[in-house]
């Protein structure tokens, strides 16, 4: 005797039911669905940090070269493409969405090999914390500086570092770093803080505007805080040549 599976059963019971019905009850699952995703986004720091990438990119030019680093699960990339900008994203993990405009690459930004200045813009969304850190143990030194003086190396002259980071009191987990003042700045040796916004969590779900100090003062690392809870928004300004920086 074949055994069928409770997924079949439900999906023969559910082709069975009247197309109208059947619209109805899709439609408050996606409902449903579309609802917890977007609680989720509200609630986790891409709320703050992609609208402000994408506003400071489009400071320049259409038609300028931007690399989108750690690009997976985000839409920016191909956002960007879709407004004429000439886009590349880089992640280790697959990229599911494509453009005319837009240019992927499966691989390791640290070993993927780029032409010095070749971008106008470089764009870094929650992913410089993480390079370097590895759950599974396969950690690199300085990985977060490694890739900073990679991204100051493939920027063109006075081109632009548009990136967000937690920021608050310094820690360094298994697999993400929380930056404070000191080491954002040891961060972007070479380069020239133009603009930096900071933005707290509040209530576990909801994010505000908040000065240097309240985000300063935020723990993200205890598992006691959850998640993430104060992050810094900075565009930077390439104004050092390619010889002058070192991994130290």
């Amino acid at each position: 005797m074949r055994i069928m599976s409770q997924e079949w059963w439900v999906k023969r019971v559910f082709d069975k039911l009247p197309k109208s019905l059947r619209k109805l009850i899709a439609d408050k699952m996606w409902l449903q669905i579309s609802t917890a995703l977007q609680r989720s986004r509200i609630a986790i720091e891409r709320v703050v940090e992609e609208p402000f990438v994408l506003f400071n990119v489009m400071s320049l030019p259409r038609g300028s070269k931007v690399l989108d680093v750690g690009c997976a699960g985000s839409t920016i990339p191909i956002e960007l493409a879709s407004l004429g900008y000439k886009v590349i994203g880089i992640d280790l993990c697959p990229y599911p969405h494509n453009h005319p405009n837009f240019t992927f690459i499966q691989g390791d930004f640290l070993k993927v090999s780029i032409s010095n200045e070749s971008f106008d813009c470089v764009t870094a969304i929650s992913s410089i914390e993480h390079f370097g850190l590895d759950p599974a143990g396969q950690a690199l030194e300085n990985g977060d500086l490694r890739a900073v003086i990679n991204i100051h190396r493939i920027l063109k002259p006075k081109g632009l570092f548009i990136f967000t980071v937690p920021y608050g009191v310094r820690a360094k987990t298994s697999w993400y770093r929380v930056y404070d003042e000191t080491s954002l700045r040891q961060l972007l040796h070479g380069f020239k803080i133009i603009k930096e916004e900071y933005f707290c969590r509040k209530y576990r779900k909801y994010w505000f505007p908040a000065t240097k100090y309240e985000a300063s003062i935020i723990d993200s690392s205890s598992p006691q805080r959850g998640w993430v809870n104060s992050v810094a928004l900075i565009v930077a300004q390439n104004v050092e040549g390619i010889g002058n920086k070192s991994t130290g």
